[in-house]
């Protein structure tokens, strides 16, 4: 089974574009929608709700806004005891920013035995569309610090949340970290599952991908100076943990 994870806050505007996108992809391939409703208080639930009828969505409902890193954890916690080291799971954002064509070429480097693969802004033929130049010149500078500081072979793109991970390295995560494989609650828990996957894993992979911002409706709820300090923060910890 392909399980496509969503972590939604707020995302009434963009979510019926980004199900569209999943309806007209022309997959060959069984696949399931966890989404995880994070506390959302705009029509986000009831957007959901009117999609599961022609999706395979299994919507996952907090009360309360818990942040990125718990609704993540909730999501895959859902799937921990499902999950068969041959299936996948696919996170990638629910504001529309990341085309879900790709998720096609993440299945072939899978297939290959790669066991993470990331959508990559650093790699091949990319662009990032829409997004403020001081915004790509943080990311730039903070994934080139990541990788001279970290040095995950493969890797290039540590901060961007769309990658598609094997059952077989969330197994292992899930037996290595129990319910603290995420404990970040902002947008640096996507760091903080790279690296703890580069723990017990070495098969990473990367594809291009053109990240759509300029599809994205409403504000960025990212405070991106905070994000990048809890970045170096969190890759300390880890560090001084396995240490």
């Amino acid at each position: 089974m392909n399980y496509i994870l969503l972590a939604a806050y707020n995302e009434a505007q963009n979510l019926p574009e980004l199900f569209k996108d999943f309806r007209n992809q022309n997959w060959n391939f069984e696949y399931k929608v966890i989404l995880v409703n994070d506390g959302s208080t705009d029509d986000t639930k009831k957007i959901i709700e009117g999609f599961q009828s022609s999706l395979p969505v299994i919507l996952i409902n907090h009360e309360k806004n818990k942040g990125l890193g718990q609704a993540l954890l909730t999501g895959f916690s859902y799937l921990n005891g499902k999950l068969r080291d041959n299936d996948t799971v696919t996170a990638l954002d629910a504001d529309n920013t990341h085309p879900a064509d790709r998720i096609t070429q993440m299945l072939e480097k899978n297939a290959a035995g790669a066991d993470i693969i990331i959508a990559s802004r650093y790699c091949g033929n990319t662009e990032q569309l829409g997004l403020a130049l001081h915004r790509k010149m943080l990311s730039f500078c903070a994934s080139t610090l990541l990788r001279l500081v970290w040095g995950i072979k493969g890797v290039r793109d540590y901060s961007c949340g769309y990658r598609m991970y094997s059952g077989r390295i969330l197994n292992k995560l899930f037996r290595k970290y129990g319910n603290r494989l995420i404990e970040e609650k902002g947008f640096a828990s996507t760091l903080e599952l790279l690296l703890k996957a580069s723990t017990v894993g070495d098969k990473f992979a990367e594809i291009p991908f053109t990240l759509r911002y300029d599809k994205k409706l409403g504000k960025s709820k990212m405070r991106i100076f905070r994000t990048i300090f809890r970045y170096f923060a969190l890759m300390w910890n880890i560090k001084r943990a396995g240490s």
